[in-house]
């Protein structure tokens, strides 16, 4: 909705959504009073469910968030984030138009918070690629090999 001329529109009229929040180009953390919404700002970003991964016949809190995006005007709306990862947060980094954004995947949602990995992905807002992971497979396992000879199990 314009509030100045009055038209809406629909975001995405072929399918049912969930939008739990919207922000301007900021991060899924700025949520107070300080936001500066200045006519610079390109972008809002939703946090939005589209699938009932849970097969309870709705959309509810217990489904993944996923991240999507717009012009202001509510135009060229969708996902960022890739399919099957829960969006815990995200931030836009502005010196490089890039958007980071923090997931777990759909298969870790159903441990335990303690086993739980979150996966940075990388978004590029000049080339509108697809997101991707910020560290390759490699880093990642190299990573955790050194973190587990320092921190054996007890």
């Amino acid at each position: 909705l314009n509030t100045q001329t009055q038209r809406y529109h629909l975001l995405d009229s072929m399918r049912k959504m969930m939008i739990r929040g919207y922000n301007i180009d900021q991060s899924s953390s700025d949520y107070n009073e300080n936001n500066s919404h200045n006519s610079i700002e390109k972008h809002l970003f939703y946090s939005v469910t589209v699938n009932d991964a849970n097969k309870n016949g709705r959309l509810d809190d217990d489904d993944p968030e996923y991240l999507f995006i717009s012009d202001k005007a509510g135009n060229n709306f969708r996902q960022i984030s890739p399919d099957n990862y829960h969006v815990s947060s995200w931030k836009v980094i502005k010196e490089t138009n890039k958007v980071l954004i923090y997931a777990v995947s759909l298969e870790q949602m159903k441990e335990s918070n303690e086993k739980r990995e979150i996966t940075p992905f990388i978004y590029d807002l000049k080339t509108s690629a697809l997101s991707h992971p910020l560290f390759s497979d490699r880093f990642i396992q190299a990573t955790k090999k050194l973190f587990d000879r320092d921190w054996p199990d007890e």
